[in-house]
């Protein structure tokens, strides 16, 4: 679990975790639990590709919680091509957190 910077770190470090397991072909033990808040962009198109490769394998499971109008998640900024993966980007599930307009504050004190 990390936020923000420890967020990129336990990203990091899950993977390397995985990675040994795969490593020291201990695949049969408990898949790594990863949960990280508001953490920006971790790796590149190789590293995207060895996370997802661990994702598949079951040893990873990965949840991103990120918020609206956090800019922290879109660190390092990132050119406007979504399929270029030249530069850094996100790797795990993302789960979107949004701001509670008006009419959503008025519907929770009913």
């Amino acid at each position: 679990t990390g936020h923000s910077m420890g967020g990129a770190l336990a990203t990091l470090f899950g993977f390397f975790l995985g990675a040994k397991l795969i490593q020291s072909q201990q695949t049969k033990s408990q898949e790594i639990l990863i949960y990280t808040f508001a953490s920006p962009r971790v790796g590149g198109e190789s590293f995207i590709y060895a996370y997802q490769h661990l994702e598949r394998a079951g040893l990873i499971r990965h949840a991103r919680f990120s918020c609206t109008n956090d800019i922290v998640p879109l660190i390092p900024f990132s050119n406007l091509k979504p399929d270029d993966l030249k530069f850094y980007k996100h790797v795990g599930m993302r789960i979107q957190l949004h701001n509670t307009a008006a009419v959503g504050k008025w519907r929770l004190r009913r």
